[in-house]
């Protein structure tokens, strides 16, 4: 009984016959639009942290369909942007914006990350190591420890979740805020 606009329709029709937005080929792309060397740099990572460990005779084209990120010969939407060579190409609203305020309208400096969302993430993680301050904490052993700002752990799991489980048939960015005294 009330009106919804596009993007709920879609959520809605979606959902009812049990689809994900990411989960549907993307059907302006093709094969070669996603990155072999980004997938294997995946597989490396998942063996290194033996979270997934993938077979070595294991085709970077089999883990894609292995894991559902290809269906009909086409490329997921999911696909595209984990693995995508321009993901922006397909969905110019899958970016991450990051900004030091002082307040709600001045901007002491702010950076935009495009690329796959694993580069988003290590975008923003860069960002807060050069921009979060930091102090020295003196253990006794002879290294000290780096107390940041915010725990930098929190922070990758803050990023991660924004972009992961954010809207992506909307058109605004994923956007962190950094003021003074919260994010």
């Amino acid at each position: 009984t009330r009106q919804m606009n596009v993007e709920e329709i879609a959520s809605a029709a979606l959902s009812r016959v049990g689809v994900t937005w990411d989960s549907v080929p993307e059907t302006r792309a093709s094969l070669s639009d996603i990155s072999i060397p980004k997938v294997k740099a995946f597989i490396a990572l998942a063996n290194r942290k033996k979270r997934r460990p993938v077979s070595a005779d294991t085709s970077p084209m089999d883990l894609l369909k292995k894991l559902k990120l290809v269906r009909a010969g086409k490329p997921t939407r999911a696909a595209v942007l984990l693995f995508g060579k321009d993901p922006q190409d397909f969905y110019s609203q899958a970016r991450l914006k990051i900004g030091r305020f002082r307040d709600e309208t001045l901007i002491v400096d702010d950076r935009r990350f495009d690329g796959t969302l694993f580069d988003q993430v290590e975008g923003a993680m860069g960002y807060f190591r050069e921009k979060l301050d930091t102090r020295f904490e003196m253990t006794g052993r002879p290294q000290r420890d780096v107390i940041w700002e915010y725990p930098l752990e929190a922070l990758r799991e803050a990023v991660t979740n924004a972009i992961c489980h954010r809207n992506y048939a909307s058109t605004r960015d994923t956007e962190v805020r950094i003021y003074d005294r919260e994010i």
